[in-house]
């Protein structure tokens, strides 16, 4: 019986077989009859790979013609010979005319030279623009931030500026993105297309469209001599797709398929047989376990029946004991291991941003080398270390900043931009009575370290900044007070195009200590950096409707061009306080500040304004009102602005500060947008925008940070500019806009007056101190304490002898108990700190 049904199965996989070879020569004809058609792919292919570069053809001299008109134009003749002010404007222009245009640069003739900037300015660039001046014709090239094409790439294209007597004036230099000869080439339907440019011997894509194809690559030339197109057809092209693919191999196919069918057909009924006896044996063998034995099992497998006669033999045995009384053996049993007391632990939800953070703000009271290379000024310095700050250098006219303090942190910076390779700096001073007598002995110890100086005069902040960011002096260093009462006043230093921060600022006081100075003699030039400035935010900004802003300057620096700007950006301009008057005769310069916002309150409700534009001391913050007289707090600007640019930058990051709203993070995630939280201070804002290629970043401090269409640095007057073209385009006025986005009961930021030298000292214990339940604790920038129900945050102050607070809860009993348990805390540690 058993062997009757194993040879039923093993005749299934012949029988299969037999079947195989009758479909297979049914088929054979269909084959036949489709090969006809597949002589065809290849000269479609190629006749698509033809057409496609005649796209890429077009796209280049459409790019040729444009630089050509532009080139032509009034707008480049005239300017071509001009200042740098008119050449930056003219730039500027320009980029938004042309499509794709990353970068534009207007460059004299024989004044072109190797820039590293982004893009690059490299020796291809160089080469090109020699070649145009020298009238020759030069095509269109790639080029990289990385050598052999391998970083982001543009598309650069020049054309001659020529007078009218045919002379050449200069170069109209475009740098466009990839996407200008590449973007719409195929649909995906068609497969992939590359445009290769030749490198040093090897074939590099600089362009790409489509999706990837599966037949052989087809190249086809292009006007172009240095790029060729390579196309890789889809499989409905190449004749590779499922269906043309599978008809060569459907006879095949359908043989192997009917032979596996039947042959799994056979193993399948095989498996079951196999099953069933195994089923009957296991019975049998408990069976024979428990001493018993039945006579009446049959078997349908041969090999079963003989394991069957052998556990007959077993049945008289008696069965098997186990023995489950000893314990697992305590060597093995899991111990739960603690770390030794003082050992650091992470936090495994911190992400790698987070533990670059995980940093204490540098104290220059734990600096001990003053000690060491103490002098007969060591007293002297000793007094004055506490002023070189997280962001900045800021301390009290008089007290711990004079002329000879000032000129000896400008030899220090002179150093330091030489050690650099700066040869060159700026320097700007604000509205305040001391500003230029500090700013001139800054001057005089610059130029003492061997360093130039460019004086740009008395100019709010982001001027300076907007002049390192634009010329070829990418260093400077601003005279200002920033927010801070009239006594006040400091240095903002740039070098290299990034503002110093922490440990660079405390390195400069370490030159101080040590002596360690270059000494050289350099000279100081005037420069005006204002109208180009002015200039270049005006061409970048349109506000599509009139607007009438009230605009407080709060007497600071700011005050004498703002009222301007919003002029020509065609608002209703209603100044303010705007008259620069360094003792502030109004209110203090700090915006974030609820009681020095009452005047603008007044005047935007009184004048039916549409929204109102708080600037502080340095034209550097910004908070806003609304025309209903409410304060807009620059964390729920930061909101309004996300949505604006993440819209058009699908997945680009966004800096918010500790002190701003929870909301921010689940805000920027909904829009698509990347949210990545930082310590507070303007300086570390722009740190983390430059680290993560952000797009914008703020904190609530008023510092907001454009990278999309600006240079990455904070700017109230730009910020506002680019607040007025989201309200003047939507139609809506800005309470409305606002209404869209989430908010909770929220404190304005909150200052309580310690002493400079023990601030920090006093965050590190409260650190220590701190025992909340069910909260999550963030260390990045003092103490921040995370609720159900809302969040505390107290930190060091990075500008002035303070700590600062702030708090934000779901509603207002949970908003008082939330600041109850920091009041607690504070006391804890220092039985005189409260707030209110």
């Amino acid at each position: 019986m058993a062997n009757k049904h194993l040879k039923v199965f093993a005749m299934i996989p012949g029988v299969a077989v037999i079947g195989g070879f009758v479909v297979t020569s049914l088929l054979s004809v269909f084959v036949l009859q489709s090969g006809i058609n597949g002589s065809h792919q290849s000269t479609l292919g190629q006749a698509l790979a033809d057409e496609i570069a005649q796209q890429v053809n077009i796209k280049e001299t459409q790019l040729i013609d444009q630089l050509a008109k532009i080139a032509s134009s009034v707008l480049a003749t005239n300017t071509i010979t001009g200042s740098i002010a008119e050449l930056s404007a003219a730039e500027l222009t320009i980029v938004q005319i042309l499509p794709f245009a990353e970068k534009v640069r207007l460059i004299p003739a024989g004044q072109a030279s190797i820039d590293q900037g982004i893009p690059p300015f490299n020796f291809i660039a160089l080469d090109m623009v020699k070649g145009i001046e020298a009238g020759e014709l030069i095509s269109p090239e790639a080029i990289s931030s990385q050598p052999q094409l391998k970083g982001e790439k543009w598309i650069i294209v020049a054309a001659p500026i020529k007078r009218g007597d045919g002379n050449i004036q200069g170069t109209l230099f475009v740098y466009f993105n990839a996407l200008s000869i590449s973007a719409n080439l195929t649909d995906g339907t068609k497969g992939q297309v590359w445009v290769i440019q030749a490198v040093g011997g090897a074939d590099m894509a600089i362009a790409t469209s489509g999706t990837a194809g599966t037949g052989p690559a087809i190249t086809s030339a292009l006007n172009n001599p240095h790029w060729t197109l390579q196309y890789s057809p889809s499989a409905a092209i190449s004749g590779n797709s499922p269906a043309g693919f599978l008809t060569y191999l459907l006879p095949g196919i359908a043989m192997l398929l009917i032979a596996l069918g039947g042959t799994a057909f056979g193993a399948v009924q095989t498996r079951t047989l196999i099953q069933q006896n195994l089923i009957l044996i296991g019975n049998q063998i408990g069976r024979v376990t428990g001493g018993n034995y039945d006579n009446k099992v049959s078997y349908t497998l041969p090999g079963f029946a003989y394991l069957d006669s052998k556990l007959k033999k077993l049945r008289n045995y008696p069965p098997a004991k186990t023995d489950d009384s000893k314990p697992a053996s305590a060597k093995n049993q899991s111990k739960r291991v603690h770390p030794p007391k003082g050992a650091v632990t992470v936090d495994i939800k911190m992400t790698d941003d987070d533990l670059f953070e995980e940093v204490e703000e540098f104290e220059l009271d734990d600096f001990d080398s003053a000690v060491k290379k103490a002098n007969k000024a060591s007293n002297h310095l000793a007094s004055i270390k506490h002023i070189f700050r997280a962001s900045d250098i800021r301390g009290i006219v008089g007290k711990s900043i004079n002329e000879d303090i000032a000129r000896q942190i400008g030899l220090a910076i002179g150093s330091e931009a030489g050690d650099r390779g700066e040869q060159s700096l700026l320097v700007g001073y604000d509205g305040r009575e001391y500003s230029p007598a500090l700013a001139e002995a800054l001057i005089e110890g610059i130029a003492s370290s061997g360093r130039d100086v460019l004086n740009i005069g008395s100019v709010p902040t982001p001027v300076l900044y907007y002049a390192t960011s634009n010329s070829d002096t990418k260093s400077g260093v601003m005279v200002t007070g920033s927010h801070n009462a009239p006594d006040h006043n400091g240095f903002k230093v740039v070098l290299e195009g990034k503002s110093l921060v922490d440990h660079e600022i405390s390195g400069l006081f370490q030159r101080l200590q040590e002596n360690n100075f270059s000494t050289g003699r350099g000279t100081v030039f005037t420069a005006d950096f204002t109208q180009e400035y002015i200039d270049a935010i005006s061409y970048d900004v349109v506000v599509a409707q009139p607007l009438k802003v009230v605009i407080d300057c709060g007497n600071g620096i700011a005050g004498g061009i703002a009222p301007e700007l919003l002029d020509i950006l065609g608002c209703e301009t209603v100044p303010l306080h705007c008259e620069v008057d360094g003792s502030f005769p109004n209110h203090y310069p700090d915006p974030t500040r609820p009681e020095n916002l009452k005047d603008l309150i007044a005047t935007v409700q009184s004048q039916g304004a549409d929204l109102g534009i708080a600037l502080d001391g340095d034209g550097n913050r910004l908070v806003a009102v609304t025309a209903e007289g409410q304060i807009v707090w620059p964390d729920r600007l930061l909101m309004l602005f996300a949505k604006d640019i993440v819209s058009r930058n699908p997945g680009s990051g966004v800096v918010y500060d500790v002190k701003c709203t929870r909301h921010l993070n689940s805000v920027i995630s909904g829009l698509g947008g990347r949210p990545i939280i930082c310590r507070s201070g303007h300086s570390f804002i722009k740190q983390k925008i430059a680290d993560t290629d952000a797009l914008l970043g703020g904190g609530l401090s008023g510092h907001i940070c454009f990278s999309e269409r600006w240079f990455g640095f904070d700017d109230g007057l730009y910020s506002a500019a680019r607040l007025l073209e989201i309200v003047g385009s939507q139609g809506d006025s800005l309470a409305d806009l606002l209404a869209n986005f989430p908010r909770s009961v929220a404190t304005p930021e909150i200052h309580v007056a310690v002493k400079d030298r023990e601030k920090f000292s006093l965050i590190e214990t409260l650190v220590e101190t701190a025992d909340f339940e069910d909260a999550a604790l963030t260390t990045i920038d003092g103490l921040r304490v995370d609720f159900a129900d809302g969040w505390g945050l107290v930190r060091a102050s990075n500008t002035e002898p303070a700590l600062t607070l702030r708090f934000e809860a779901d509603s207002d009993e949970s908003l008082e108990n939330i600041k109850n348990a920091f009041r607690e805390l504070l006391q804890e540690v220092k039985s005189d700190l409260n707030f209110e």
